[in-house]
């Protein structure tokens, strides 16, 4: 398993630092941990320097078709620099304000020694095929508090001591919602939102996300990863509401890219984690 981790920076002694160590950076006793082992962590270190990079971060990250996952050490001074594209990486903020620069390999050790510990359980947690139909719900679509939450967790908190109990506890939650269809004879689970929606993942693997215009590196990344894992891009969730005996849905979504969608009456819709809207 081949893992991105990437420095998004504009301070060029953070980069240089990178760049001249790469995985030495890595402490070997996190680097060849069981754990890290038993997944078959490769690793591969980079820089992106949005002052220099000539590309979006979103097309940047999409570059390398070996990555399985993707980790971005985010400064904090970059703000909500990478905001949207932040869902589909394992995130991990830095800030080097505080720090001498002659200090930066042992702050960069520091930091990737408490990422690696925390990527070891999350990785096989989400790959986990029940708990990954709740974390991979598409987040303009399924309205709940728990999704949401779980996105601002992945995004802030990945490197404090209750970050996996948290992500545990509010995939749970998600899992909690799954029932059947109150009235038809179906036998499947369905994830239900705030608003009754119902979503099923898969099995059909009849279309696949798409990637020409109107789209962007960013529907296309978000369509690829999720929480920095690579997920399928040929499975979807079918989405519905009761109706009588049966299944019917109508109205307004919201796209990969924010595009509205003015649906008219039909048995189900078609909608990728990303919000694609097949």
């Amino acid at each position: 398993m081949r893992i991105n981790i990437c420095l998004v920076s504009n301070d060029q002694g953070a980069n240089d630092t990178v760049r001249q160590n790469r995985i030495g950076l890595i402490p070997k006793n996190q680097r060849e941990h069981h754990r890290m082992r038993d997944i078959g962590a490769e690793f591969s270190i980079n820089t992106y320097n949005p002052n220099t990079a000539g590309r979006s971060l979103a097309q940047y990250l999409m570059e390398e078709p070996r990555d399985q996952v993707i980790v971005i050490l985010l400064d904090t001074s970059l703000g909500a620099y990478a905001d949207d594209i932040a869902s589909a990486c394992f995130i991990a903020e830095v800030e080097f304000s505080t720090y001498p620069e002659t200090n930066y390999k042992n702050y960069f050790a520091s930091v990737l020694s408490l990422l690696l510990k925390r990527l070891a359980i999350f990785i096989p947690f989400i790959s986990d095929g029940a708990n990954a139909q709740a974390m991979l719900l598409p987040f303009r679509n399924f309205k709940a508090q728990d999704l949401c939450d779980l996105r601002e967790t992945c995004r802030k908190e990945s490197l404090s001591l209750e970050f996996n109990n948290k992500v545990v506890s509010l995939v749970e939650n998600l899992k909690n919602r799954r029932r059947r269809h109150r009235k038809a004879n179906y036998p499947d689970l369905h994830y239900v939102d705030d608003d009754e929606k119902l979503f099923h993942y898969g099995p059909e693997r009849h279309s696949s996300i798409e990637t020409g215009a109107p789209h962007t590196f960013v529907c296309i990344l978000t369509g690829n990863f999720r929480f920095g894992k690579r997920i399928p891009t040929d499975l979807h969730y079918n989405v519905t509401k009761e109706f009588k005996q049966h299944c019917q849905i109508e109205g307004k979504f919201t796209g990969c890219h924010d595009d509205i969608h003015i649906v008219a009456s039909k048995t189900h819709l078609n909608i990728f984690s990303n919000d694609l809207i097949a």
